[in-house]
């Protein structure tokens, strides 16, 4: 990690972007895998895995969510975010890496 002037919290992100079977076309499968992709981001957030995921809105249309991950290491969201449903079959793509914050600026707490 960069030298930085204040104590800092490292959490990972993750861009969830798409993949080399993607396809925006709706199906019942694709409604369904969508369904459990939610379910597991819900489960990772209550089992403290995440801070927050949710989708983004990007002009090229590739990049198509965020997750924050609150683990011990980059290998274990790199763990948790291949077993998500849409990873697992290639509709998505994840990309990981350290993402430093000043410590106690961000908590996982909702308001």
């Amino acid at each position: 990690m960069a030298d930085f002037p204040m104590e800092m919290d490292t959490f990972f992100i993750c861009f969830s972007r798409k993949g080399p079977i993607w396809t925006g076309e709706p199906s019942p499968e694709l409604e369904e895998r969508q369904k459990r992709h939610v379910e597991y981001l819900g489960k990772l957030r209550a089992d403290g895995k995440t801070i927050v995921s949710g989708p983004v809105e990007d002009p090229t249309g590739n990049l198509r969510g965020v997750t924050i991950f609150k683990t011990a290491t980059i290998e274990e969201a790199k763990a948790l975010i291949a077993q998500d449903p849409h990873v697992k079959i290639g509709h998505l793509v994840a990309e990981i890496m350290p993402w430093w914050v000043g410590k106690g600026y961000l908590q996982g707490k909702e308001d």
